[in-house]
């Protein structure tokens, strides 16, 4: 008959059909996929957690940083402006300036002991026959102090950074006021606290003490540590 397929091709489409049929999945095939979509399912959900608390930590910690006291994130290029600042808030840019109360004398205003230290780790061959007392005479060159303030703020900046603290015009300077370990405990510290306490307990060798740092700095004497990191921030704003 005209348009009926002979009787061996219909015989293989039943063939060809049977084997493209889609069969249920027997019951031990039932159990492996469910438990595979199951674990899939488990692990993505854990990834998807953990990015997102991933995000909101990262977000979190930036936004602490970027809005820490109203404080602004310095620049490599605002170093030496930094500097020029902090000449003139300490001495004035006269390099004969002595504190009446303290060690600190020159253009930078540095301790005694904090100059030994800073030209033993950042220009050691300035002391190669020079005694201790010409070696302190040296806070008295200009040059050599914007020099120095330079690399302690250098190391001030990586210090703060890796203990994820603010590193800022008014942090930086609360650093060189306040020393290292000084200024680690004010920036962690609670705002209502005594700012003299807390800066005294940070020095592990016990030498500092409350009295002392008070009797060189009067003005301590009734500042707590938000009032001491406004006014370092003020210093620094030219306030």
């Amino acid at each position: 008959m005209a348009g009926a397929s002979p009787p061996h091709l219909v015989h293989n489409a039943k063939h060809i059909g049977d084997a493209d049929e889609i069969r249920p999945p027997r019951p031990d095939e039932r159990g492996s996929a469910t438990a595979s979509r199951e674990w899939l399912s488990a692990e993505i959900l854990t990834l998807v957690l953990a990015m997102a608390i991933a995000l909101v930590f990262m977000s979190s910690f930036y936004l602490f940083r970027g809005t820490y006291l109203n404080r602004e994130p310095i620049e490599k290029s605002g170093v030496k402006a930094l500097v020029e600042r902090i000449i003139a808030i300490e001495s004035n840019g006269d390099r004969n300036t002595k504190n009446k109360r303290s060690s600190a004398a020159g253009t930078g205003q540095f301790l005694e002991d904090t100059w030994h230290e800073a030209i033993r780790k950042h220009r050691r061959d300035l002391i190669r026959g020079r005694s201790d007392k010409e070696v302190l005479e040296l806070r008295r060159d200009p040059e050599l102090a914007r020099e120095i303030i330079t690399r302690v703020l250098e190391q001030y900046a990586a210090m703060l950074n890796k203990r994820g603290l603010p590193v800022t015009p008014g942090s930086l300077y609360l650093t060189y006021f306040a020393g290292p370990a000084g200024a680690v405990a004010l920036l962690s510290g609670a705002e209502s606290a005594d700012a003299a306490s807390l800066m005294a307990s940070a020095d592990v060798s016990g030498r500092t003490t409350r009295d002392k740092l008070i009797r060189a700095n009067p003005f301590l004497k009734v500042l707590t540590v938000g009032d001491l990191k406004n006014w370092a921030d003020q210093k620094m704003r030219g306030n």
